[in-house]
């Protein structure tokens, strides 16, 4: 089994090398999770990203939205057809020329929106998929390149990788909460 040496630009290498400084150094999860996305934007040029997370019953959740207000997210979210193709084939999804992309043709939401160019990555872990990161444009001139895919499933890969350990470090600080409570309350008993 061969794989793939991600082709990383100097410029995109700096940037994975931030973006991992960032998730493993800041206390505050979320505020490192939009550093992450305003990387990933920045360096990929891209209008609009979704930082997407599976909930305990496997459903995406919408964490971190770039790009887009609040206000119109519902009505401007991001394909859904491309996010249903990643979490079923777990692969990245790049495509430049989405509304004549024969895989997309049923995506009305890329029609709907013009987009043109998509990127999409899966963050897994131990073969469960945590969640998803999504860029698009709908410029002419916004094409993504290969070295933005392998960013993508390389910052994807690390996200999920610290998703994980904070999940493990929250499950360990309630347990150890926890096991403090049964002493306390085991001391009060015996009292």
């Amino acid at each position: 089994m061969t794989t793939e040496t991600p082709k990383l630009t100097p410029q995109h290498m700096q940037t994975l090398y931030e973006i991992t400084g960032q998730m493993i150094s800041s206390l505050n999860f979320e505020d490192a999770l939009n550093n992450v996305m305003d990387s990933v934007m920045h360096i990929t040029k891209a209008q609009r990203g979704f930082l997407m997370m599976a909930d305990d019953d496997g459903e995406l959740r919408t964490l971190v939205v770039k790009g887009v207000d609040e206000d119109t997210l519902n009505q401007e979210g991001y394909s859904t057809t491309i996010v249903r193709e990643v979490v079923n084939s777990r692969k990245v999804l790049l495509t430049n020329n989405a509304q004549f992309d024969t895989r997309f043709q049923a995506g009305q939401s890329i029609i709907m929106r013009g987009l043109r160019a998509i990127l999409c990555a899966p963050m897994i872990v131990k073969n469960r998929l945590m969640g998803i990161l999504y860029v698009d444009t709908s410029m002419k001139s916004g094409n993504f390149t290969q070295a933005d895919s392998d960013l993508l499933s390389a910052v994807a890969g690390q996200a999920a990788i610290a998703l994980e350990n904070a999940r493990l470090y929250t499950v360990a600080v309630e347990k150890g909460r926890m096991e403090r409570e049964l002493q306390m309350a085991s001391e009060i008993q015996q009292a």
